[in-house]
């Protein structure tokens, strides 16, 4: 049985895949949150009919879900969070979309159930009592996001017959976030993201644009040697207290029946020996990202210290990172930044990158990270306007799809800097997806 996941990827691995295609076995499973329609894949499908001499009506069958368990927040880059409501302003219009929230999984992916629950609170006086989520959830421990979005349905075709009210329903725009900038996501804005989950970030050239954005960051760096120099030469001073301590350690009988140290206690040795281990190469605390000390030095007036911000510890680097990183990426893993670049980074690289994952608040990459990847606890995604316009529709959703993966995150929010890409992804219109199929 031939078990394919990802089926569709970028153009050069739909070389290899057109190959694996040609010898598929009789058993064979494709997948892909974007796979095409039958119809549009027909060399692949009549190739695989033949070989098997097997008509194409009982040999080939589609199963897909409607069924939503993790949703989305999209937010424009005022903070704002948007609905695909938000992009619809015809009664026509919002029948189709009762239409796509009935059947496809983007579009309800879009209203997460918390929000759906405010925004019935928002228009609870222009509800009918059946209407009211009291009356629809009457334990709301066991809502989940596809009972969510039936009631969305109810309220859209509620709106359908009550059109005047729509422009009322429209207005609930909730604020996430304060407006944001991608030139600040290290240094002013790094405190808006979500500190319990980490930040994807999505970059043409990632290893030069986070050395671009980490520039403010790391102006006042000194070399990687120079602070190895620096840690030596206090453990060195640190090593002579121990031999002078140990030296001069002399013992006496026992008086109430302990053994004493007519200098030194064991305790004082055992501390001097824990400082010397754990004296590490380390960056200033106001280079670390969302430390109380890097707060304070991108916001001098403000006294009030964020929840996400915290004394946070920097990272310990074992010596392998230090042969194989440049020192601008050294200073980004210590800060809480992880590059994984396929185009610049080896293979051993990129697996010394995920061992210290975990450790990281920012974990930036080009495109390709959008494939085949599981990514542990990642709650926000960021994609700038420069690599949005040039995002097919299905990388699009491909990357919808990285955030908020099942039994890893319950939760996920894209932003989204490019209003027409913005509109794309909430876009009912599905001509978009039938280009992505002839694709």
């Amino acid at each position: 049985i031939a078990f394919i996941d990802e089926f569709i990827t970028d153009k050069e691995d739909a070389k290899i895949m057109a190959k694996i295609c040609s010898v598929l076995p009789k058993q064979t499973v494709l997948l892909s949150s974007v796979f095409p329609k039958f119809e549009n894949i027909p060399t692949i499908v009549s190739s695989f009919c033949k070989r098997h001499e097997s008509p194409i009506e009982s040999s080939i069958k589609r199963v897909s879900s409607k069924n939503i368990n993790i949703p989305v927040a999209i937010i424009n880059e005022e903070g704002f969070v948007l609905f695909p409501h938000h992009y619809v302003h015809e009664k026509e219009k919002l029948i189709l979309l009762i239409s796509a929230m009935k059947k496809d999984p983007r579009i309800r992916r879009c209203y997460p159930a918390s929000y759906v629950y405010y925004w019935s609170q928002e228009m609870h006086q222009d509800l009918p009592s059946s209407l009211f989520f009291e009356n629809q959830f009457q334990n709301i421990g066991q809502l989940n996001q596809n009972d969510a979005c039936e009631y969305v349905i109810l309220i859209l075709e509620f709106l359908v017959e009550n059109f005047h009210l729509y422009p009322l329903f429209q207005q609930y725009k909730p604020q996430k976030m304060k407006s944001m900038s991608i030139d600040n996501i290290f240094t002013k804005d790094t405190h808006k993201y979500d500190s319990n989950g980490k930040t994807l970030c999505i970059f043409e050239n990632c290893l030069g644009r986070v050395e671009e954005l980490t520039t403010e960051l790391f102006k006042e760096s000194k070399k990687i040697e120079c602070l190895s120099k620096e840690v030596e030469s206090e453990k060195k001073v640190l090593r002579k207290e121990l031999e002078v301590l140990q030296k001069s350690r002399t013992k006496q009988t026992k008086q109430n029946g302990q053994m004493m140290d007519k200098r030194n206690s064991h305790e004082e040795i055992s501390v001097l020996q824990e400082k010397i281990s754990n004296l590490n190469i380390s960056i200033k605390e106001n280079m670390i990202l969302n430390h109380v000390e890097h707060y304070k030095r991108f916001h001098e007036s403000t006294t009030e210290i964020p929840k996400s911000v915290s004394y946070r510890q920097p990272i310990v680097l074992h010596e392998e990172y230090f042969r194989n990183f440049s020192d601008n990426e050294i200073y980004q893993m210590l800060s809480g930044i992880g590059s994984y670049d396929f185009e610049n980074h080896t293979r051993f690289q990129q697996e010394l990158t995920m061992d210290i994952y975990n450790s990281f608040l920012f974990f930036c990459s080009t495109k390709k990270i959008i494939y085949g990847t599981n990514l542990p606890n990642i709650s926000t995604i960021i994609i700038p306007s420069c690599i949005a316009r040039k995002l097919s529709i299905s990388e699009i959703y491909q990357y919808i799809g990285r955030a908020g993966r099942r039994g890893v995150s319950n939760h996920a929010d894209i932003i989204l800097f490019d209003k027409e890409i913005l509109e794309i992804a909430l876009g009912i219109d599905d001509t978009h997806e039938k280009d992505t199929d002839v694709e």
